[in-house]
Order: C-alpha cells, then sequence, then structure tokens
C-alpha cells in the first residue's frame, strides 16, 4: 500500500479540444476565464518552464499539418488502388479532424500543485532558522526569510515537475508554466500524444491518441509515478480511493454471496467527483457570502434587540418626564385658557359693537337702495304705461293710415274710372295729370295728398303705387289682346254670315254654323267675347 501523508502531491489531468486553446492561452495571460482568485501584483511572476511563447500557434498549425498529410496520403493511397470513385468523394469531404470521435476531447492539461500550506512550511522554518540566529529580526527581515524560503521551496518543487513531465511524456509534451499569483504554486501542462498508422488504404495516417501513452491510459499509475518522484521533498502519493473502492466492491460481494442476501451498495465508499477549482472557489464565495450574511444578519439583531432596548429605557424616562411636565402644562394651559377666555369675551363684545355699527349702515344702504329700486319700478311702469299708450296710438294711425291706403287705393282704381292720368313712379321729373270731373273725384285726391303727408306712408304707398302701375300696364296689354282677338272673331263672323248666304246647300251652311259654335265655345272656355264687345 502507498504511503498516505497529509501533505500530499496532486496530480490532474483534463480532456479537452484544441478549441479550447485559445480560452487556455487567454487564462495564462490573465486576460479570460476566473481571475478573482489571482494576485494582479504578485512577487514573482508567472513563468513558461516548457515551449515557445508562440506554442499556441505552432500546435494549431502542426494539427493542420496533420490534417492535411491525413487527407492527401488517404487521396492518393486511393487512387494507387484505383479505387476513383472513394478517391473523389474522399477528395470532396475535404481534410478532417487528425483523431477519432470523442465526446471529451484529444488532448489533455496536466495540473501539478501540493498544498499551499506545504510551502508556507519552508517560508516558516526559515524564520525560525533566522530567529536562533538573531532573536531580534526586525519584522521586514521576518518577511523576508519567509519569502526566501517559500520561493526555495516553490522552485524546487518547479525543477522536479519539469524534470518529471519530460521524462514521462517526453515529445508529447508541448507547453508547461508556473502560476505563481494564486494561493499555491501549481504547474499546467499540455499533451498532445501522436501516433502513426500506416495501411494500404489510407497510407501514412498521424493521429491524436491520448491513450497510446501508458501514464494517460493508466491514471492510477501516474499517481504512482509523480508520487516516486516527489518523495525525497517530503510529498507523498494521495490515498487510491479508486483501489479502496475496488477492494470494497470486492469484499462486499463476497460477503453477500456467503451470507446469501443482495449486495449493499451503502457498503461501498462513494466515488469523489473532482471539482473544477472555479466551481470550487464559486462554491466557496457563495458559503463565505453566506456566512458573511448570516453573521451581518445575527448582528443586526442583536443590534435591533440593543436598540429596542435603549428605545424602551429612554421611552420610559421620557414618559416619567412628560408624565411631571404634562401636570405643569396642564396647570399652565388652565391659566391661559382662563386669560384667554376672558380676552375673547371682550374681543367679542367689541367685535359685537363693530358688527352692529356696521349692520346698521348696511341697513341704511338697503333702505336707500330699496327707495331707489321702488323710484327706478314706478318711472318703468310709468315708461311702459307711455309705451302701451305709444303703441296703442300707432295701432290706431297705422289702422287709419291702412284705411286711407285702401282710400288711396280706390281713389286710384277710380281715377281711371274718371278717366284722368295717374303719374309713372319710375319716371324722373315732375309729371302733370289732369284733373278728374266731379266733387268725389277731387275729395278723394284731397284725401290722398293728405295721406302722403307722413313720409313712412309715402315711401308705403309709392311701393303700392309701383305694384298698381306694374299691374295696370299689364292689363292694358291683355286688353289689347283681347281687342285683337275679339276684331278677328268679329272678322270671321262677317265672314262667316257673307259665306252663309251665298252658299246655296243648306247642309253646308248647317256645317258652317256648328264650327262656328264650336269655336265661339272654346273662346267663352278661355274667357273671351265671341262677340268682341267686351274684354275679361
Amino acid at each position: 500500500m502507498p504511503i498516505i501523508n497529509q501533505r500530499p502531491v496532486v496530480l490532474r489531468m483534463a480532456a479537452f479540444f484544441p478549441s479550447a486553446l485559445t480560452r487556455y492561452e487567454g487564462h495564462r495571460q490573465r486576460k479570460l476565464g476566473d481571475v478573482e482568485h489571482c494576485d494582479p501584483q504578485p512577487d514573482r511572476p508567472n513563468q513558461v518552464i516548457h515551449g515557445e511563447e508562440d506554442w499556441l500557434l505552432q500546435l494549431q498549425d502542426r494539427i493542420r499539418r496533420m490534417s492535411l498529410e491525413n487527407y492527401t496520403n488517404e487521396v492518393d493511397a486511393l487512387q494507387r488502388r484505383r479505387r476513383r470513385a472513394e478517391a473523389e468523394r474522399r477528395a470532396m469531404e475535404g481534410p478532417k479532424d487528425p483523431w477519432k470521435a470523442t465526446d471529451l476531447g484529444p488532448l489533455r492539461e496536466v495540473i501539478l500543485t501540493a498544498h499551499h500550506a506545504w510551502f508556507e512550511e519552508a517560508g516558516r522554518s526559515a524564520v525560525d532558522e533566522l530567529l536562533e540566529r538573531n532573536p531580534d529580526a526586525s519584522e521586514g527581515d521576518r518577511q523576508a526569510a519567509f519569502a526566501a524560503g517559500k520561493a526555495n521551496r516553490e522552485d524546487a518543487f518547479v525543477e522536479r515537475g519539469r524534470a518529471w513531465l519530460r521524462d514521462a511524456f517526453g515529445e508529447a509534451l508541448v507547453h508547461a508554466r508556473v502560476d505563481l499569483d494564486e494561493s499555491a504554486c501549481h504547474i499546467h501542462a499540455v499533451l498532445m500524444v501522436a501516433t502513426e498508422k500506416t495501411s494500404s488504404r489510407r497510407g501514412r495516417q498521424q493521429l491524436i491518441q491520448p491513450s497510446a501513452h501508458p501514464l494517460v491510459k493508466d491514471y492510477e499509475r501516474a499517481q504512482d509515478e509523480v508520487a516516486r518522484a516527489f518523495e525525497d521533498l517530503g510529498l507523498h502519493r494521495g490515498a487510491a480511493r479508486a483501489q479502496d473502492r475496488r477492494l470494497a466492491v470486492g469484499l462486499e460481494r463476497v460477503r453477500s454471496e456467503a451470507e446469501g442476501r443482495a449486495f449493499d451498495v451503502t457498503a461501498i465508499p462513494e466515488k469523489r467527483r473532482h471539482v473544477p477549482p472555479a466551481k470550487w472557489r464559486a462554491r466557496e464565495r457563495e458559503e463565505i457570502a453566506q456566512e458573511r450574511a448570516t453573521a451581518e444578519h445575527r448582528r443586526a439583531r442583536q443590534d435591533e434587540v440593543h436598540r429596542r432596548k435603549r428605545e424602551t429605557e429612554k421611552d420610559e424616562s421620557l414618559a416619567a418626564l412628560a408624565a411631571s411636565l404634562a401636570e405643569r402644562r396642564k396647570a399652565e394651559a388652565t391659566r391661559r385658557q382662563t386669560e384667554e377666555e376672558h380676552r375673547f369675551i371682550l374681543q367679542e363684545r367689541v367685535a359685537a359693537k363693530n358688527e352692529h355699527r356696521r349692520a346698521m349702515g348696511r341697513l341704511a344702504e338697503r333702505e336707500a337702495r330699496i327707495s331707489a329700486d321702488l323710484a327706478a319700478a314706478a318711472a318703468d311702469r310709468k315708461a311702459a304705461e307711455d309705451l302701451r299708450t305709444e303703441a296703442r296710438n300707432a295701432n290706431n294711425v297705422a289702422r287709419a293710415m291702412f284705411a286711407r291706403m285702401q282710400a288711396a287705393l280706390r281713389l286710384l282704381s277710380r281715377g281711371e274710372a274718371f278717366g284722368y292720368d295717374l303719374p309713372d313712379p319710375a319716371a324722373p321729373g315732375p309729371q302733370t295729370r289732369r284733373a278728374p270731373d266731379g266733387a268725389a273725384a277731387k275729395q278723394d285726391l284731397a284725401d290722398l295728398a293728405d295721406v302722403m303727408k307722413t313720409p313712412r306712408l309715402r315711401g308705403l304707398v309709392k311701393d303700392v303705387w309701383k305694384a298698381i302701375f306694374g299691374q295696370r300696364q299689364e292689363l292694358e296689354q291683355e286688353r289689347t289682346r283681347v281687342r285683337e282677338v275679339a276684331a278677328a272673331v268679329r272678322d270671321r263672323n262677317a265672314d262667316l254670315k257673307a259665306l252663309l248666304s251665298a252658299a246655296p246647300n243648306e247642309d253646308l251652311a248647317r256645317e258652317q254654323a256648328l264650327k262656328q259654335f264650336k269655336l265661339d265655345a272654346a273662346l267663352r272656355k278661355s274667357g273671351l267675347d265671341p262677340t268682341g264687345e267686351g274684354g275679361r
């Protein structure tokens, strides 16, 4: 059984794809990934202990060359075997990744480290030696001794780790670096195990095959090898949990078969799962934050209890003081209230007198306004009565004027019967007319002149006059037309009489008389006199 020590050497291998190399390099340069735990100003800088600065470009270029060479060798091999269809199809597919399909990745990252206390033990030992030589050493000297002792152990660890990586993996080791800006010194290494295989169908093929290396294939063997390499530095192999688990499984199987019972899974040690450092640090931060929050909450509760206690004591003292003050304030308030009541009564009396004086003044003003309103109302009633009287008079005058207008209209119509000419209201300048005969016509003219004295009636009569004059012209035109029709009818009657007198045949005379009768009936129906002696 390997020796188990509290300070084991830690070896960890993790698989990844070449696409993750950029992230790996970014974390090395502290530009990507979880870098919160890294010291931005370490005492000693990180170092590359194997490989060139451009190792990433070289590795990516090597993988591309392997892919292209595999592609050309396979196409050439197919052509040599005269499998043209397969060669053309493979040529169309293009280069492929130079590794077998895998879910984990063909590359391996190796991490070598130890507990940070192991490195710090060397620093404390150096400080103890310094104090043995010089018990009065200053704090600065102690810190320098601690840093020097810790650095010496870190250098020894790095040299031993680099030597072991080179001896164990040889050409498979493409890059290695040491990180000194974290809590513990540790080494990161990148492995690419390359193999070659030649066949008649595919030719020479280069593959990245990590299982081809015995230490990568057998993880427990690698643990044993690294423990032997670091044994003289005081580091030992960690617990062989996989071996213990296998032994427990075999022992439980034997016991269950011997006792005739089912296999007890709980008797098997639980398989330990590796937790990535980033997740472990995140979990640690969460636990610390939770503990801090719990402590803050507990402290806040205690502070709240003390605060409430202080406030209660303060409230009690303030309540006692407030009670005594309340008594004094009550007596003072009673005295002030009495004084305020007396002062208020006096003010109310003065205010009542002033209000009575103002009320009497407002009453006098109101009586004066009422008197004025009554006088104005009387004047308004008188004015309304005058307006009603004036309206009645105007109504009577209008009726009289209307009667006079009717008289004037009758006068105008009678003037035509008398045979005198009416003036044309639309004609400009003075107009002459013949005086009518008879005393009635003279009286009508006098009445018309009397009516026309009022300007408003004169304008109204003028408008009526214009309308009557226009109707008279229309009557004259109608009368002229009737006279023309009557003359035509008389001429036809004369022709008819002459025709009847000259007609030898009595039937022809009767036919002509019937036509004349129908013509006379049509004239009467239209309102005309067939004899020609009258009109409408």
